[in-house]
């Protein structure tokens, strides 16, 4: 699905925007929706064209569709062809549970990034691909300046508001001593492919049918998979360095864990044109700084297992919007802290349960514990889903709470 620009890059740079949002990924997108509906002039810079392939599960959870239909969104997934989820299973050599999922669905980034930018566009946000953009370290009293690259040339736009949501590139403001990021020892690197369902073997299709999200998890990492729109897998891994060196490339590391797991072998994985994240597990030294705001995965990242990452995106999208139109309208300092605790209530409670539940699948020893935990008490991990599933209040109100 190609999306247009609905600016030039000369009209971009030649006004004063109330917010430029630099990324158009989910929080990034109802970052800018949100701000444009509130009357607000809005600028979303994107580094690449739609559509374009993004490493990631695919999975739409139940707190995701809450969120959307609380925007109004909630025919937009559904409508797009996306596969309804029903289960969520675990595939480990020694453990296969299977836990029931509240609702949900499936779809590729690449067709569901595209849907939210039309979204945006459609909401009176002025959108402008094939331009990064990178912070500039002085800032003004009324505003800061973001300065870009678009075919070849440079430009610098002024706005009020600057949102990063760039996901863990972080590429606007990785240089700035003010946002020094921290990358977790135990860091992974992520991986995604998406393939057409006549390459999958008939045995893996039956071990991870439509309607489930399969979690393989081997030595060094986790591979999810799930049927997505148009017949299509979606498979996305995060994966330790050394396995990735190990066995050479991304996608040799995924056959391997598919294999160590107990899932069928897919051989052929090795050979596909697989994408990669920089390290995951990496959090920036502060989320917020002078008329800055960070979201999305920019502004922390944990390891999501059932479309959480979708959830936090979107939510910290619509948690920040009204902070970031109260700092276009009179910026004052105290909106830094606002963020951070509307971020922590909101979006770092479900990262630790995330986190805690992934560290303890990852670790041989504890995965056992943990195993023969939940099959003495199995409700816990339906908690635990149930948890990081459950439906969302509404988001729209952060600078208020």
């Amino acid at each position: 699905m190609n999306v247009d620009s609905t600016v030039t890059a000369e009209v971009a740079a030649g006004r004063l925007w109330d917010v430029v949002v630099v990324g158009a990924g989910p929080a990034g997108c109802m970052t800018a929706r949100e701000l444009a509906r509130a009357g607000c002039a809005v600028l979303l810079l994107e580094a690449k064209t739609f559509p374009r392939p993004k490493v990631c599960g695919g999975c739409i959870n139940h707190r995701t569709v809450e969120l959307l239909n609380q925007r109004g969104l909630g025919s937009l997934v559904p409508e797009s062809g996306a596969v309804a989820l029903h289960e969520f299973r675990i595939q480990l050599p020694y453990w296969a549970p299977r836990y029931r999922l509240p609702g949900g669905w499936s779809l590729t980034r690449a067709r569901f990034d595209s849907l939210l930018v039309r979204s945006a566009i459609a909401s009176g946000v002025s959108y402008l691909d094939e331009a990064t953009g990178k912070l500039d370290d002085a800032s003004e009293a009324d505003w800061r300046t973001v300065r870009f690259e678009r075919a070849g040339s440079s430009f610098a736009v002024r706005a009020r508001i600057v949102v990063c949501a760039e996901g863990l590139s972080r590429s606007s403001m990785r240089h700035d001593p003010e946002f020094d990021v921290h990358i977790s020892n135990d860091a992974f690197v992520g991986a995604g492919v998406v393939v057409d369902a006549t390459a999958v073997p008939k045995l893996l299709k039956e071990q991870a049918p439509a309607g489930t999200v399969t979690m393989a998890v081997g030595t060094g990492g986790y591979v999810g998979v799930a049927q997505a729109e148009l017949g299509q897998f979606s498979l996305g891994a995060a994966i330790r360095p050394a396995v990735v060196k190990r066995e050479g490339s991304l996608g040799a590391a995924v056959v391997r864990l598919l294999r160590d797991s107990g899932l069928a072998g897919f051989p052929e994985l090795a050979e596909l044109a697989w994408h990669g994240t920089p390290l995951l597990k990496s959090n920036p030294s502060q989320r917020s700084g002078s008329r800055v705001f960070l979201v999305g995965d920019a502004a922390g990242y944990v390891e999501p297992f059932t479309g959480e990452g979708m959830a936090w995106a979107i939510e910290g999208g619509l948690s920040l919007a009204p902070i970031a139109r109260a700092g276009a309208s009179r910026w004052s300092d105290d909106l830094q802290r606002q963020w951070n605790d509307v971020y922590h209530r909101r979006i770092r409670r479900s990262q630790w349960i995330c986190r805690g539940f992934l560290q303890a699948l990852h670790r041989p020893g504890l995965g056992r514990i943990t195993a023969a935990v939940f099959k003495r008490f199995p409700k816990a991990a339906d908690r635990i889903i149930a948890t990081i599933n459950q439906p969302a209040r509404s988001a729209g109100n952060g600078l208020h709470e």
